[in-house]
């Protein structure tokens, strides 16, 4: 409301007339929309009698436009387009700053995963060269590392999670790992390493299951 500009426009009103006056353009900018050229509907709103409608009402419907049995306010027209047009940009913006979070969400995560298989990568590394130096034989695996289950494991990861929780049940962290990967909002890029850090988390500092 600008009551800078309504003061100068309405100077000549009196008490009864701002009453039915503001009424109106309050029921204006409520449904974002002109009012109905309807005695009955306008007095409805102004509640007033008949006869005080019919006094009041060549002096309040001077502010107003009639077109097409509808009351238009210039004024309020172009407030209402105002508004709709921050509205709108405002629903744009909240819509890109929503996939703005969800994209960082995502590249956070395939970090954080891509430096869990470096790390991974770099403990299996150690250890291989540490068995090769020490006895001289390059050691492999009793079963194909390609060898993949119905969850998507290699067998050459079981092995390694099973040499990480030695006396646990492997089934039993497969399907509580697996059952952790269905609730997560971003599947994992790569499964073998997200079990194999899932175990190293899930049983650490924990009795055998």
């Amino acid at each position: 409301m600008f009551w800078g500009d309504y003061f100068l426009d309405t100077t000549h009103l009196t008490t009864e007339e701002h009453g039915a006056y503001l009424l109106l353009i309050a029921r204006y900018w409520s449904d974002q929309k002109p009012l109905k050229d309807d005695d009955n509907f306008l007095r409805m709103i102004t509640k007033t009698s008949p006869k005080a409608w019919k006094r009041l009402s060549p002096i309040i419907k001077a502010f107003f436009i009639c077109k097409d049995g509808m009351l238009h306010h210039k004024r309020i027209d172009a407030e209402i387009i105002k508004l709709q047009a921050r509205q709108k940009r405002g629903h744009t913006g909240g819509v890109s700053k929503a996939e703005n979070i969800r994209k960082s969400r995502i590249d956070h995560y395939n970090k954080h995963v891509t430096s869990k298989q470096e790390a991974n990568a770099s403990d299996q590394q150690s250890i291989t060269t540490s068995t090769t130096t020490s006895t001289n034989i390059t050691p492999i695996s009793p079963l194909s590392p390609t060898t993949v289950n119905e969850f998507g494991l290699t067998t050459h990861i079981i092995d390694c999670a099973r040499e990480h929780a030695p006396g646990w049940d492997i089934n039993y962290l497969i399907n509580q790992w697996s059952n952790w990967q269905s609730k997560q909002e971003v599947p994992a890029r790569d499964k073998n390493m997200s079990f194999l850090a899932y175990v190293k988390r899930y049983t650490k500092g924990k009795p055998p299951h």
